[in-house]
């Protein structure tokens, strides 16, 4: 895989060297659309929108290149997958915490006094669900499925369980805090960290996912 420069600001003179048949775009890059399509034809995904469905889209832009691919039996190979191993790691967490499933929420550390809450129409929210567990802090839905809160605020989760992603290098030293200490879901021990797993990704990120936070549970 070759570096060509950041997504918002590629570098046209490595991608041209490269000589592709075809460029993806996504989302936050309909800028690049008319320099791109001096070097070679471009589709466009938009992959993230608060108008629809993230991981569904996800799967469908997965079959989406498959078919564009010609690796159409290999994509609904890897799909199938996925669906088992949901189902691997839901057992597995059946036989952790028996029939009676926590209710659970996520995040990602932006500071030492806010954290993004994942909720509907987020990948994390979605294979919490798929695991059998409902939310313990409800957030709407949003282009990118998560909500800016206050680190105060994640004290309403008094009985269920708070996952925060790794690393948290931008939450300083919160971790160590009164404030944070102080947090009910934090003095009952039920806040655990998950490894370190891209929380907007495509239809594979979603295996990860799981069994990261499966891990973590």
């Amino acid at each position: 895989v070759v570096n060509v420069g950041k997504r918002s600001e590629p570098n046209m003179e490595r991608i041209a060297s490269l000589d592709p048949d075809l460029i993806l775009l996504s989302n936050g890059q309909t800028g690049l659309s008319g320099k791109m399509t001096a070097v070679a034809p471009v589709l466009y995904f938009k992959a993230y929108s608060e108008d629809h469905n993230n991981p569904e889209v996800a799967r469908q832009l997965f079959r989406k290149l498959a078919t564009l691919f010609d690796r159409e039996a290999l994509a609904e190979r890897r799909l199938a997958q996925l669906e088992a191993r949901f189902i691997w790691l839901r057992g597995r967490l059946r036989d952790h915490f028996g029939e009676s499933m926590p209710d659970v929420s996520s995040m990602v550390f932006t500071s030492p006094s806010v954290a993004r809450v994942f909720g509907d129409n987020s990948m994390p929210q979605h294979v919490l669900k798929r695991l059998g567990m409902e939310p313990a802090l409800p957030q709407p839905r949003s282009q990118w499925g998560q909500v800016q809160k206050e680190i105060s605020e994640l004290g309403r989760v008094e009985e269920g369980i708070l996952l925060y992603f790794r690393p948290t290098s931008l939450a300083g030293d919160l971790l160590e805090t009164p404030l944070w200490k102080a947090l009910p879901a934090v003095e009952k021990g039920r806040v655990a960290p998950v490894a370190p797993s891209w929380t907007y990704g495509g239809a594979m990120s979603l295996r990860y996912l799981a069994e990261h936070m499966t891990d973590a549970l």
